[in-house]
């Protein structure tokens, strides 16, 4: 048993000799324990902070479609219509009749309308948004709700104030 603890005693010394046990040792600066540096008081060492424009969690409203889910159509910019192609928005075309030569008709597609219900949105004007989910879109200005911490620059470490280690 007596072995046992001069053994004991000399690793002890050993590993207190080597820095391994800091328990006894003394520091000039009780601050950062003569690391020269400490935990960011910012990001509090993690080195990201909450992002300020979506809160932290990831989610913005969409300025596409404000939220509703529903954008413009980007095929007919929202009217619903689209130029009949058949008679270029005129209503009317000119067909050839055997005994009269051409004659001017009323278009066939239009009805002389000069246009057609967007085929894209069924001439409501709006579409799903594809650039958000249900009205929420992820935030382009962080990662995850999260942005780098501008005091520590990333790091979460900042220079010690009470030492010059």
């Amino acid at each position: 048993m007596k072995r046992l603890l001069s053994l004991f005693a000399i690793v002890c010394a050993l590993l207190i000799t080597l820095g391994v046990f800091t328990a006894c040792r003394t520091y000039e600066c009780k601050t950062c324990r003569d690391y020269g540096e400490i935990n960011c008081e910012d990001c509090l060492g993690e080195g990201k902070v909450d992002c300020t424009v979506c809160g932290g969690d990831n989610k913005v409203i969409c300025s596409y479609c404000n939220a509703t889910g529903m954008a413009r159509c980007t095929y007919c910019s929202g009217t619903g219509r689209r130029t009949c192609t058949y008679c270029d928005g005129l209503g009317w075309t000119y067909e050839y009749d055997y005994w009269d030569g051409y004659v001017e008709k009323t278009c066939t597609y239009c009805y002389g309308l000069g246009w057609n219900s967007c085929i894209f949105c069924s001439g409501l004007g709006t579409e799903k948004c594809y650039h958000c989910f249900n009205g929420e879109a992820y935030c382009v200005s962080c990662t995850l709700g999260k942005v780098t911490c501008r005091s520590c620059v990333g790091t979460g470490n900042q220079d010690c104030p009470d030492c010059d280690a």
